[in-house]
C-alpha cells in the first residue's frame, strides 16, 4: 500500500507510476479476496476498487497507444506506415489530453485518498487469526474459481468470459506469491498463469482498441487494423486457452494438497 501511494504522491505522475500504482492494488485486492473477512478486512476492498477506478482512464489510454504500437511492428508487411502513423497519432491526442487535463489530476489525488484511508484501516486487520490450513484453503478456493472461469470462456471464447477468467487468474497468482519462494512446483505454476494473463491481457486491450477504432477513430484504412487486431486476438486466445487447459486439468483437490505440503 505505501508502494502504491508513493506511485502517486509525485509531482510529474507519469504513466509508468500509475501503471505500477494499479500493479500494487491489484495484488492488495488479491490478497483480501482470499482472506479478507478472516482478517476484519470486509469493508476495505470497496476503497480499492474506487481507487482503481479512479486511475484506469489514464492506464487504458497509455496501454490503447502501446497496443496499437505493438500491432503495427508485428504486421508491419501487412498495414501501410501512413494509417499506423495516423492512428497513434490519434491515440496520443487522446492520451495526452487526459493526462495533462485537471479532471486527471483531481482523480488521481482522490485515488491517493482512497489507498491512505486502505492504509488506515490496515492497522486494524487481524493477521493472527490466519494459519497454514486457511490460507490452503483460500487458494483451493481460488483455484476452482479460475478453474471455473476457462470452462465458462472455453465454449464462446467470449470478450466479457475472457476477461472475467483473466482476473481470477491474476487472483490466484497474487495468492501464490505469499508461498514460500524457490518451490519449484509452484514457480511452474505461477510461469504458467502468467503466461495466460499475459495472453488474456494484451487480448483485453485488443478488444478495448478495436472498439475505440470502430467508434471514435476515422482513420482511412482503419478497418484494415481492424482485421489484424482481430487475428492477433485469434492466436492470443489459443494460446491463453492452451496453456489453461494443460494448467487447470488438475483436480482442486489434489491442487491443494500440493499447496499444503509447501505450507507444512
Amino acid at each position: 500500500m505505501r508502494r502504491a501511494v508513493d506511485q502517486l504522491g509525485g509531482i510529474d505522475l507519469s504513466e509508468e507510476a500509475i501503471h505500477e500504482a494499479r500493479k500494487s492494488i491489484k495484488k492488495v485486492r488479491a490478497v483480501l479476496q482470499l482472506v479478507g473477512d478472516d482478517i476484519g478486512a470486509n469493508g476495505t476492498l470497496k476503497h480499492l476498487r474506487r481507487a482503481g477506478r479512479l486511475l484506469a482512464p489514464l492506464r487504458d489510454a497509455d496501454a490503447l497507444t502501446d497496443t496499437a504500437k505493438k500491432l503495427c511492428a508485428r504486421q508491419h508487411t501487412s498495414l501501410s506506415r501512413a494509417v499506423c502513423a495516423t492512428v497513434r497519432e490519434r491515440l496520443d491526442e487522446r492520451q495526452s489530453r487526459l493526462s495533462g487535463s485537471r479532471r486527471s489530476r483531481r482523480l488521481n489525488k482522490e485515488a491517493a485518498a482512497e489507498l491512505r484511508k486502505t492504509q488506515r484501516l490496515a492497522k486494524r486487520w487481524n493477521w493472527g487469526r490466519i494459519d497454514a490450513s486457511d490460507l490452503a484453503a483460500e487458494i483451493q478456493r481460488g483455484y476452482k474459481q479460475a478453474r471455473r472461469g476457462l470452462e465458462r470462456a472455453r465454449p464462446r471464447h467470449g470478450a466479457n468470459a475472457l476477461h472475467s477468467w483473466r482476473k481470477r487468474v491474476k487472483t490466484l497468482w497474487c495468492a501464490l506469491r505469499l508461498l514460500p519462494r524457490h518451490t519449484p512446483g509452484i514457480t511452474r505454476v505461477m510461469d504458467a498463469l502468467e503466461r495466460v494473463e499475459t495472453a488474456l491481457g494484451e487480448d483485453h486491450n485488443l478488444v478495448v482498441l478495436r472498439t475505440r477504432l470502430s467508434r471514435s477513430l476515422n482513420v482511412p484504412g482503419v478497418a484494415r487494423v481492424f482485421s489484424l487486431a482481430e487475428q492477433r486476438q485469434h492466436a492470443l486466445r489459443r494460446v491463453a486457452l492452451t496453456s489453461g487447459e494443460r494448467q487447470f486439468s488438475e483436480p482442486p483437490k489434489a491442487f491443494a494438497r500440493r499447496v499444503e505440503r509447501v505450507l507444512s
